[in-house]
């Protein structure tokens, strides 16, 4: 169920990088996720992140990131890992890896046991 979750939510980013984040310029962060149904996990909703770095980051005009998140909105934190940070190309070129799944499925775990001791 996770793998099916995670695997239509990279298609949906892939597709969202695609048609909204321009190659140069500014643009507001775009999420695309899921509510997390694993009941050993203490996340509530995963997301992918695609942003501009923060303003003074050399050749902000066109780096992007991609970051992964995950929240526990009952504490009101959310833990998030840098997956990449290059042009828009390079980041649908890591959308489209086929170790990119395998690698968010071990990063849910990751973020849910830094979540967990709150």
């Amino acid at each position: 169920m996770m793998e099916q979750l995670i695997q239509d939510m990279i298609e949906r980013m892939y597709r969202t990088i695609e048609t909204s984040v321009p190659e140069n310029g500014d643009f507001e962060p775009l999420r695309e996720g899921f509510d997390n149904l694993d009941k050993n996990l203490v996340v509530h909703r995963f997301w992918l992140e695609v942003m501009q770095p923060p303003k003074g980051i050399e050749n902000r005009a066109w780096v992007r990131g991609l970051k992964f998140k995950g929240d526990r909105p009952e504490y009101g934190v959310v833990g998030e890992i840098l997956l990449v940070a290059d042009t828009k190309e390079v980041l649908l070129q890591k959308l489209h890896d086929p170790a990119f799944l395998q690698e968010l499925l071990e990063l849910t775990n990751k973020i849910s046991y830094n979540l967990r001791g709150l």
